[in-house]
Formats: structure tokens, C-alpha cells, sequence
């Protein structure tokens, strides 16, 4: 069975703390890439030389340039730099579990064509509540396999998570011009619907697991609100007005959640496993990143 080539891009601003880290990840796997793509989103540290390093020893790196500020845009220039059959995306602070490249290869081989958007595990590497979200993580992983007759991931999922997600790459012509470049939507569902309207199914894949910062939960819960307050908004412009409304719920209960939790991530220092009562008052609000 002959598998699917992959590329993965990664958008980028700011990220010289991690973008190594993710990249060195990925290229434990490049037996299974074709090309790693980081789009860097105008970037003004030294994530941009660092990628030139890494790239100097393993020429499958390549730099992208994308001056128009935010996510969306970065995004989309790499599809559009995109070479290979799929074209997965990583965000700049998160790391793939070893075999992330291979599941998605072989979970694509066999897949029927109108499978075209797959998503995975993904859980916070620096959040002092990783066990809570791991057995989350393990509990949907044991509801997908009850529910599929293959092993390796379940057909039918509602939206893919877009820090952990892959595309079949001659898809993307097709729904490049539907897709929104409004900053206040929610990116990954507006893709997922995209996908879901031009009659598309989306995937998950079980072993495309990875682990990411738990940045977004330490923003403010101003921030964290206006971040929210996206969902019903990517509901709407899509004319799913019904879906907006219920997605209200869903909004106050991850408002609440982050309220709890809040603090506690902000204090927790995942090197050592501590808390620190200082750490409560850094400045690291990810409403300043390329994510946003």
C-alpha cells in the first residue's frame, strides 16, 4: 500500500523559546515528511535564525516569509507552500509523540477521498492539571475505538483541532476562497466547516498525538473571553444560527473552567513542578501571539 506524502507547516511569531524544541521533534520523524515548512509571521526575534540553523542541518526545513499579520494568514501561505500530498499543522510551542508522521501516512493510504481533514490528541505538556487532561484524552480515545471498526481513528468528527490537524493538500484550492481571514473567528472551526459544507468528512486519528503549551489558559479572563466570544461569531457567518446560539453554553462553561483553573496554571513551573506565587504576575498573555 503505497502511503501519502506529508508536509507540515508551522506558523510562527515570536516563538524562539519553543520553535526548536518543535522542530527538533519533527525531525526525529523525517523518515515520514517530505518538507517542514515554518511560516514566519513577522517575527522579531530570533525565531527566524533559528530556523536558518536548523535548517542548515537538515535541508528539509524551509522558511516562509508571511508579512500580513495573524494566524490565518500564515496558514494559509503554507498550504499554498505545500508540496505534498497532505499538508499537516503544528503550532510553534507544541512537540508530536514519536509516530505522529506514520499514523497520519497510514491512516490517509486507505482513507476514501472525501476524507480530507483529520485532527488528534492533544494535551498541555506545562499545565499542573496534564493527568486530568490525559485521561480525558484517553477516555475519547477508548470512546473513538468503541465506536470505529478501524483501530486507528474514528470518520465523523464535528470540527479538527488546528494546532494538531492535517488537510489533503488538493483540497485546499477548493475551499481557499470560502475560508475566513476575519480575526475574530475561530480559524480551526471555520475550516472544519468549510470542509464539512463542500460535503468533506473530517477524521480523527488516534495515534496523531501531541502534547502543546498551556499558554491560552494562562491569558487573562478578559482575554481568555474575547478568545470565546469567537465560536458563536464562526457559527453565524457560516448562517448556523441555531449551532451559534447552543455553542453559548458551551462558551460560559469554558469561561467558568478557565476562571477555576486559571491561576493555578499561571503559578505551576513545569520544570520542577512547583508553584510559585510570583510566577502569577508574568507577562506572557498569548493574546500577543501569532495563535491568537
Amino acid at each position: 500500500m503505497t502511503h501519502p506524502t506529508l508536509s507540515v507547516m508551522v506558523p510562527a511569531l515570536n516563538e524562539e523559546d519553543s520553535i526548536a524544541q518543535t522542530l527538533t521533534r519533527l525531525c526525529e520523524q523525517i523518515e515520514d515528511l517530505n518538507e517542514i515548512i515554518v511560516v514566519d509571521n513577522g517575527s522579531t526575534d530570533r525565531t527566524a535564525e533559528i530556523v536558518s540553523e536548523c535548517s542548515a542541518r537538515e535541508p528539509r526545513i524551509r522558511l516562509v516569509s508571511e508579512t500580513r499579520p495573524g494566524l490565518i494568514f500564515a496558514r494559509n501561505a503554507g498550504f499554498e507552500a505545500s508540496t505534498s500530498e497532505l499538508t499537516a499543522r503544528l503550532d510553534a510551542d507544541t512537540v508530536p509523540h514519536p509516530g505522529w508522521a506514520r499514523s497520519i501516512r497510514e491512516f490517509f493510504a486507505d482513507m476514501p477521498d472525501d476524507v480530507v481533514l483529520a485532527t488528534g490528541p492533544l494535551t498541555p505538556f506545562d499545565s499542573p492539571f496534564k493527568k486530568t487532561f490525559e485521561k480525558s484524552n484517553q477516555r475519547l480515545i477508548a470512546r473513538v475505538r468503541a465506536k470505529s471498526d478501524d483501530p486507528r481513528g474514528i470518520v465523523g468528527l464535528h470540527m479538527a483541532t488546528g494546532g494538531n490537524s492535517v488537510l489533503r493538500t488538493a483540497v485546499w484550492p477548493t475551499i481557499r476562497d470560502a475560508v475566513s481571514d476575519r480575526p475574530d473567528v475561530y480559524e480551526d472551526l471555520d475550516l472544519s466547516l468549510c470542509c464539512r459544507e463542500a460535503g468533506y468528512r473530517i477524521a480523527f486519528i488516534v495515534g496523531m498525538a501531541a502534547d502543546s503549551s498551556a499558554r491560552r489558559f494562562r491569558s487573562s479572563p478578559r482575554s481568555y473571553g474575547r478568545y470565546m466570544r469567537q465560536l458563536p461569531e464562526t457559527y453565524r457567518i457560516h448562517g448556523l444560527h441555531g449551532e451559534a446560539r447552543k455553542s453559548r453554553l458551551q462558551v460560559l462553561n469554558n469561561r467558568v473552567l478557565h476562571l477555576f483553573t486559571w491561576l493555578p496554571t499561571r503559578a505551576y513551573d513545569a520544570k520542577t513542578g512547583t508553584m510559585s506565587f510570583r510566577r502569577i504576575f508574568r507577562s506572557d498573555d498569548p493574546s500577543d501571539t501569532a495563535r491568537v
